[in-house]
């Protein structure tokens, strides 16, 4: 604290007297002036009281250090180019050495502008020769182009260019330029001054209308975008961008020399309402407003538009004129339409939409612009021709020429028409046709030889030569003309050859997989080949027969094999186990089952499991034989009993876990009757030691008779339960009570066995039954040999039961089809298929064959379907039978040998009735062809006869009386209704003479062959 500030506390201890600061407030003194170089600053001191005299002091700041200014002590000061970049303050003292301080104010450099004062001129800052050093240039890093508005400087947007082209907003205002280095130095440019705008709006132009000086009701004027000029001081005239402008609108309507507004029409376009021929508003202007800037400016478009619906009348009338009525009171185009039609749709195309729309008889000249073209375009082709012109041209260009309707043809001038015609009747490449039709109906029905058969074989022999065939009839018929391609007969045998040489050549492409595979690779393959031929019918059978030869060579590639597996599998059955022949047998085992798996073509499932179960049998007999010679090489009188024993229990022992089947391996089974007997150690007398030896008989005794398990049981039980009533030492001299506890375990076994045959013997479902049952033959093949003996009789009473279940699929396990088909009747497949259904799951899986009967099922069902849809469509449909028929497989026709069905009340074969209606479709050629040439003689050179009524009666009774199958043959039967259509058509406008505008208007839509068959009816 201060010796000051201690005082003042002292004399006055209630309150704080603060002291007085050195200087006052800034703001009471300010420094007038830009602050750039080569001007003047000024102390403005007009805030300090008025009774006292100022001392002033000018200093540079830099940073908190104040510079005096040397000699500065006037209320002015004129800043120097070296003080550009440097604070300056001015003090300001007064007569009682009160200091007011100014803000600082930094000094900026100056830089010159150059370029126009007006709006739209340009502005360029000129930064060159302001470096004040060589060594250091000045770099400057920001522009920025200012308005002066209410002394106050504001930045112009996105002006940031050394160049400016001046804006508006700069109109009759101040700018400058400012530029910084990258040092801090700041440069500005003086104030420029830019002139007033003098804004005028040029001449209102309209678009979007007719054209010239009016508008129809529903036309819409848009006002193009105005231009807006300015002009500068010296009267140049400076073009304002749009941008620049901001535009309202006003449309208003004219009444005498006064305007009347429209209610909000303000938009830059305005639509014509359609009520305004009725209203007092008819000729239109626009008032345009453009502001720029705060200026505005305003102009009424000099020219009014009128709205007038003169001009449509006057096309109207112009298209009124292309229509008259000939001699005939026929409606027909004026004979001048050519010169005027042109002239009239030119007008037309300059309206606008909505007046277009205001036209109410366009679609005529629409009508006759359209028909022009087509005759004229028609009437150039006919021209073209001569006498070497195809036939098939001018067959086209007719059949385009007829469907010109009335009015159309009377464009028709120079008679062109019948210039065609007479080119028709002297083309020579009619009657060439019709003999180029015979021999295609020829080719096609030699396809089948003499006589149609529905499954006989194609004349061709296989089908290299139907393709050939086939070809030849397609190149031919391609070669006809479209009018005659219609016509050809036999299409439906075509049809079927062509899809029987496809299903054909696809089987036989099924070869190309037999290149380089293995033995079994070709029997799989030559399985699915022969599955596939099976399916064809016996047409396409017929023509791949050539290649059954290679087929059969696949099927037989393992051939050899297979009677390897049969010559090895007889020698392993003829062969008893011994030692001489035990290392062949397991081998030929091995190999066989070796054999059996890698072959395709081996399909005995229970001769491999038999293979596979002996192969299991003879490894486990083996282990067992192996034991019996280690006990009969310790069965010396060297080797001590012990031993001995032990080993004679281990071989029992093994020996006795084996199946009675793997007993019969075991070839040196009677080593076991050397039975070790201990001469090491005198016989005992003793009680205990008689006791245990009959205990020991007994044993030997109840496990020796296995005949009866009942009695075998029930003796192991009580000598089990008297084995535990012995004393210690009567048990000492048990030797065999081993062989006790294997029999309690046997008895065990049997009894756990006996349960499940029971289980299953009682088990109410014969499906779940059959599946215990063999769950029960498996559980009985684990058992050893002397428990088996012990189950055998419940074994037989499974395997009895077991007989009753397959005695229905064994008669199944005969081969059901050949290479030619089925070999039973329909009914008798059914049977065996019932057979099929009716068995099990495993036991299907028994059946060898069963491929064959899925595919029987499959092929039962399409015959009973076919067969259905034999009796529907006998009468209604006969063509979709032999459709339906020829579908069929070969497999599937030979189901139908001997099959009968109701025909007229009768049973008749039904292949035979197929027959029949095969020949009949054939027979039926001959009236389908007459047929055809009646109803193509209707018309003549393109006309039709005279007497068209009579014959049209005539063919229709005739087509009546064909079959349903006939009819579908007759091709040009739309000719017939059409001729039969055209007679009704012309009959009915007959009728309408009375009424001449319906009249006119119906025979108009007439073609060339209708107005000529209305001449006929009506002469």
């Amino acid at each position: 604290m201060t010796k000051t500030k201690f005082l003042l506390m002292a004399v006055a201890p209630a309150a704080i007297i603060m002291p007085i600061d050195a200087h006052a407030a800034s703001e009471q003194v300010t420094i007038e002036g830009s602050g750039i170089v080569g001007t003047e600053l000024k102390a403005d001191i007009t805030s300090l009281p008025k009774d006292s005299n100022y001392q002033y002091e000018w200093y540079f700041v830099n940073a908190s250090v104040e510079e005096p200014i040397s000699s500065q002590t006037s209320h002015s000061y004129l800043i120097p180019a070296e003080a550009i970049g440097k604070s300056i303050i001015v003090k300001v003292t007064d007569d009682r050495g009160k200091i007011y301080e100014s803000k600082k104010i930094v000094v900026k450099g100056t830089l010159p502008i150059e370029g126009n004062d007006y709006v739209n001129g340009q502005l360029v800052a000129k930064i060159e020769g302001l470096s004040s050093s060589t060594d250091k240039p000045t770099v400057f890093t920001n522009f920025q182009w200012y308005v002066v508005e209410d002394n106050k400087a504001k930045p112009i947007a996105n002006e940031t260019k050394l160049e400016l082209v001046i804006p508006p907003l700069a109109a009759d205002k101040s700018i400058f330029f400012e530029a910084k280095t990258e040092d801090g130095l700041i440069y500005v440019s003086p104030n420029k001054k830019i002139q007033k705008l003098n804004l005028n709006i040029e001449a209102i132009e309209f678009e979007g209308f007719t054209g010239g000086d009016f508008v129809v009701p529903g036309d819409t004027l848009k006002v193009k975008i105005p231009v807006v000029t300015t002009e500068t001081n010296t009267s140049q005239k400076i073009t304002l961008a749009s941008k620049q402008v901001s535009f309202t609108y006003q449309w208003l309507y004219k009444i005498g020399s006064s305007y009347s507004i429209i209610p909000n029409a303000t938009t830059p376009s305005y639509m014509i309402p359609k009520d305004t021929q009725e209203s007092a508003m008819k000729d239109i202007v626009v008032k345009v407003t453009a502001k720029v800037g705060d200026q505005v400016v305003s102009a009424i478009a000099l020219t009014p538009i009128s709205i007038s619906d003169d001009h449509i009348q006057a096309i109207e009338k112009q298209i009124g004129t292309l229509l008259t009525v000939d001699s005939h009171k026929r409606v027909v185009y004026t004979n001048d339409i050519q010169s005027v039609i042109a002239q009239i749709e030119n007008q037309y195309q300059k309206l606008t939409s909505a007046a277009k729309s205001q036209v109410t008889n366009y679609s005529i000249l629409q009508r006759a612009v359209a028909d022009m073209a087509k005759v004229e375009r028609i009437a150039e082709k006919i021209k073209a021709l001569d006498e070497k012109t195809s036939l098939q041209t001018l067959q086209q260009l007719k059949a385009e020429y007829d469907q010109l309707d009335y009015l159309q043809r009377s464009l028709d001038t120079g008679n062109s028409y019948q210039q065609l015609l007479k080119l028709l009747l002297e083309n020579p490449d009619s009657q060439k046709e019709l003999v180029k039709l015979g021999e295609i109906n020829g080719l096609i029905t030699a396809l089948l030889g003499d006589v149609i058969d529905p499954i006989q074989q194609y004349a061709p022999e296989n089908t290299n030569v139907l393709a050939e065939k086939i070809a030849e009839i397609d190149v031919k018929i391609n070669a006809l003309l479209p009018g005659y391609k219609m016509v050809v007969q036999n299409q439906a045998i075509l049809t079927m050859a062509k899809a029987d040489l496809k299903s054909a050549q696809k089987f036989e492409k099924l070869f190309d997989k037999l290149q380089g595979q293995t033995s079994k690779q070709k029997v799989a393959t030559a399985k699915s080949i022969r599955s596939a031929y099976l399916k064809l019918n016996l047409r396409q059978q017929a023509l791949v027969e050539y290649r059954l030869s290679l087929l059969e060579e696949a099927e037989n590639a393992e051939a050899t094999e297979l009677d390897t597996i049969a010559q090895l599998i007889q020698e392993v059955e003829n062969t008893d186990a011994s030692k001489e022949t035990w290392d062949k047998l397991l081998a030929n085992v091995k190999t066989i089952i070796s054999l059996q798996k890698s072959l395709k073509s081996y399909n005995d499932v229970a001769k491999t499991n038999e293979m596979i179960q002996m192969q299991k049998d003879l490894k486990a007999a083996e282990k067992v034989i192996s034991q019996l010679e280690k006990y009969n090489s310790v069965f010396t009188t060297e080797t001590k009993y012990n031993k001995i024993q032990s080993a004679f229990n281990s071989a029992l022992k093994a020996y006795n876990k084996l199946t009675i089947t793997q007993q019969k391996y075991v070839y040196n089974a009677n080593i076991l009757d050397k039975i070790p007997i201990n001469s090491e150690t005198p016989s005992e007398t003793n009680d205990d030691a008689t006791a245990g030896k009959k205990f020991s008989d007994d044993i030997n005794t109840a496990i020796k008779d296995s005949s009866n398990f009942e009695n075998y049981a029930r003796s192991v039980d009580e000598l089990v339960n008297k084995y535990k009533e012995l004393s210690k030492g009567v048990k000492k001299y048990v030797t065999n009570y081993a062989d006790l506890k294997a029999a309690e375990a046997n008895v065990k076994a049997v009894r756990s066995f006996e349960k499940k045959v029971n289980d299953a013997l009682n088990e109410a479902d014969s499906n779940k039954q059959y599946s215990k049952m063999q769950a029960v033959l498996k559980a009985y093949s684990k058992l050893n040999a002397i428990q088996q003996k012990l189950a055998e009789a419940l074994y037989n009473q499974i395997n009895e039961k077991i007989m009753e279940h397959t005695t229905g699929y064994n008669d199944l396990n005969e081969e059901l089809v050949d290479a030619n088909g089925y070999i039973f009747s329909l009914n008798a497949v059914k049977d065996k298929i019932n057979k099929y259904n009716a068995l099990f799951s495993t036991e299907k899986k028994l059946i060898t064959n069963a491929q064959d009967i899925k595919q029987a099922i499959h092929d039962v069902k399409a015959v009973e379907s076919f067969i259905k849809k034999f009796q529907t469509n006998l009468e209604k449909n006969p063509s979709a039978i032999i459709k339906d028929f020829r579908k069929l497989t070969t497999l599937q026709v030979s189901l139908l040998k001997g099959y009968e069905v109701e025909v007229n009340g009768q049973l008749t074969s039904l292949l035979e009735e197929i027959n029949k209606m095969e020949t009949s479709e054939q027979t039926a050629n001959d009236l389908v062809v007459e047929m055809i040439d009646l109803i193509n003689e209707l018309q003549k050179d393109g006309y039709y006869v005279s007497d068209i009524e009579s014959r049209l009666m005539e063919i229709r009774n005739k087509y009546n009386s064909l079959t349903a199958m006939q009819q579908k043959l007759v091709k040009n039967y739309s000719k017939l209704t059409q001729a039969e259509s055209d007679v009704q058509k012309v009959k009915e406008v007959k009728l309408l003479e009375g009424d001449e505008e319906a009249w006119q208007k119906a025979y108009n839509k007439f073609s060339k062959k209708l107005e000529q068959l209305y001449e006929v009816i009506n002469p």
